[in-house]
């Protein structure tokens, strides 16, 4: 990466600006913090204010407008696809062709849609509430204007079950009080209390002190039937209204992809606008920072030779500067890898892209999880399949190429290690026999009859692993001229894991190893070296308490050794995700035949149906473990010997878009 200064005529920003935008190679710095140096300040000054107040607001309307045609979208994204969010794939003519001919009024149409929607839900929903009222009260046989006279009233209420026996006293004293239960359900009464007007006050505080609460309906007039009949009415004519309403609502749903498409070119000019911000400038000119991947510098100044009163200025970038990171990874067969370095995070600048690395490891350890011949098929064909048939973006076609590479090494993992659906070969019929035999003969070791050994070699591999990333540390310390670091940090530590894993070997286990005298004395040679030099970086305040301080530290290096050996142990969930996986084909294969056996035709159709969908589980379950703790072995137990990360992704000035992707004809789509 290069850190690139464009100089040039204030009269050529907007066009300098279009250009940097299509060429897509250099992201922007903002330079205001360099008004801090008093070199820059006498010179330069920030921008002038750029307001998008305007394409804010627009942005705001149209944001509105889609989110109000989507309330209408019937079909729903799938799992994978509301995963990974993919952007409408969209020709470039068809992109120009919406910007001149989209109709702003589209907008206003909406909020009032909107506003005759949401008037319409409020009315039907204040219909049924009163609907819901008044039905309790439909045996009620006085008019409701009549609920008040001159000379009587009546009071509406409803009370507790077990609180009406309560009534009888109010009515022995008040004897022209007449009470009634027009209705009841399991939890309350409802009352119609007929009285004296002059007694209403003395009735009312009477009636709430056992439990009565008053119900009023005013407004309303004529019987409880008519009204009721009238609300129904009301309540089915409002409902038809909405549902046309909602039906003009739902054709707009053709707007959707216009709307995307004006959504993004309106944050564009926006983006356009903003990034002046960056900028500083003189009176008659401005300037640019910003960086461009090494590779490409000829193509910017090539891609900027057509603008006049320009210059391009690139520098090496400083040694404490917050540089990009710009995944490149050589062929297809590497790209989809960079997906698991990017779950874990970007490398910092100045370290190595750990993809090429890990891939091989993770790959390898995938196929070991699953370890099945037929599993392997199934990935491969599941993953095309998926990926052909379900919309995804970026990431999601990276994963799914990722699973094919990761079928493939499966079905080789599977013929070495005997998976065929678990130990269905066994079952074949006569006639296909042979396919047993096939398999015996083309297993080097089946995890489930000799466990152990798969464990060694897991655990080797495990080793190599370990061992390899110790070896990239070293690399990079050699690259950048940290030789002692180099070779007391990693040398010491790369011969002491194979030599005194031999050594454990011929000791504990009575392998008998070549020249074991001699691995003796590199192991104490090696671990010498470790104790004298682990701590020569540690400070004292005299020789003597810097050197014992030195030496306690260098002891304390020693202790690595377990952590190596802890990192080491962890591989051995490769046998146990492998083992798990062929374990329960087996199971489910011998469900399935007992089965069959036990009901010789009906279990025939049971099994046909239960065998692809147990496998068919299995597959998925496993296949996630087998993504996982591979991946996790590349972070845990690989990445920390060599990588710190925190890298951050590179980010060119272009198109950034939210919903639509453009297909460039002239570049093949």
């Amino acid at each position: 990466m290069l850190k690139v200064y464009i100089v040039a005529h204030g009269g050529r920003k907007d066009e300098l600006i279009n250009t940097l935008h299509d060429l897509k190679l250099v992201q922007i710095i903002d330079l205001k913090e360099r008004l801090e140096r008093p070199s820059w300040a006498e010179i330069l000054r920030e921008e002038e204010a750029v307001t998008a107040a305007e394409v804010d607001r627009q942005i705001a309307d149209i944001r509105y407008t889609l989110d109000f045609v989507s309330k209408f979208e019937t079909t729903t994204q799938n799992l994978i696809e509301s995963f990974f969010s993919p952007k409408v794939l969209v020709d470039e003519e068809d992109y120009k062709d919406v910007l001149r001919t989209f109709n702003f009024g589209l907008i206003e149409r909406c909020r009032k849609l909107d506003g005759e929607l949401t008037q319409l839900k409020n009315q039907e929903a204040h219909f049924s509430s009163l609907y819901e009222e008044l039905l309790p009260w439909e045996s009620l046989e006085i008019p409701l204007e009549d609920l008040e006279t001159p000379y009587t009233a009546t009071l509406l209420g409803t009370i507790p079950p077990q609180d009406s026996e309560l009534l009888h006293e109010i009515a022995h004293d008040y004897p022209c009080t007449y009470i009634t239960t027009v209705s009841e359900t399991d939890k309350e009464k409802f009352i119609a209390v007929v009285h004296l007007r002059s007694e209403s006050e003395e009735i009312l505080k009477r009636m709430k002190a056992v439990g009565v609460s008053p119900i009023t309906f005013e407004g309303l007039k004529g019987s409880t039937i008519d009204q009721l009949e009238h609300l129904l009415n009301a309540i089915q004519e409002t409902r038809e209204k909405r549902i046309e309403v909602e039906e003009e609502c739902t054709e707009l749903l053709k707007e959707r992809l216009p709307l995307m498409i004006m959504h993004d070119h309106l944050t564009d000019i926006k983006s356009r606008k903003e990034v002046r911000r960056n900028f500083l400038r003189t009176d008659r000119t401005f300037i640019i920072e910003g960086w461009v991947p090494r590779r490409r510098e000829a193509d910017l100044r090539k891609g900027l030779s057509h603008l006049k009163e320009v210059e391009i200025l690139t520098e090496e970038p400083e040694e404490d500067e917050e540089i990009p990171v710009e995944l490149r990874n050589p062929g297809k067969l590497m790209k989809p890898f960079e997906l698991v370095t990017r779950i874990y995070g970007l490398p910092h600048y100045r370290e190595i892209d750990p993809t090429l690395a890990l891939a091989p490891f993770f790959i390898v350890f995938f196929g070991l999880c699953l370890s099945d011949v037929f599993y392997g098929f199934l990935l491969i064909f599941l993953s095309f399949f998926i990926s052909k048939k379900i919309k995804m973006g970026p990431d999601g076609d990276l994963l799914f190429k990722l699973l094919i590479i990761a079928g493939a090494v499966t079905v080789v993992c599977g013929f070495l290690l005997g998976g065929w659906f678990g130990n269905l070969t066994e079952y074949a019929p006569a006639q296909l026999a042979f396919l047993d035999s096939v398999r015996q003969k083309l297993t080097i070791i089946n995890p489930i009859e000799n466990p152990l050994g798969m464990l060694s070699i897991v655990l080797l591999m495990g080793l190599v692993h370990v061992w390899f990333g110790i070896s990239l540390k070293m690399y990079m310390n050699i690259r950048d001229g940290y030789y002692s670091d180099a070779v007391f940090d990693q040398g010491f530590w790369l011969v002491l894991i194979p030599f005194g894993t031999l050594l454990v070997l011929n000791t504990m286990f009575e392998v008998d190893i070549p020249a074991g005298t001699a691995v003796r004395y590199v192991v104490m040679v090696c671990l010498a070296g470790i104790v004298l030099t682990g701590g020569r970086y540690q400070k004292g305040g005299n020789i003597i308490t810097s050197t014992i301080k030195k030496l306690f530290v260098g002891v304390l290096r020693i202790y690595d050794i377990f952590g190596y050996l802890g990192d080491v142990l962890s591989y051995s969930r490769v046998l146990a995700l492998g083992l798990a996986t062929g374990a329960i084909a087996i199971v489910f294969n011998n469900l399935l035949s007992m089965i069959v056996n036990a009901m010789p035709y009906v279990g025939i159709i049971i099994a046909a149906v239960l065998f692809p969908l147990l496998h068919i589980f299995n597959l998925v379950i496993n296949a996630l473990g087998a993504f996982i703790h591979p991946g996790r072995l590349q972070y845990v137990e690989f990445f920390t010997k060599f990588l710190e990360g925190g890298g951050e992704d590179f980010k060119p000035f272009q198109f950034d878009s939210k919903y639509v992707k453009v297909r460039d004809k002239s570049k093949g789509g």
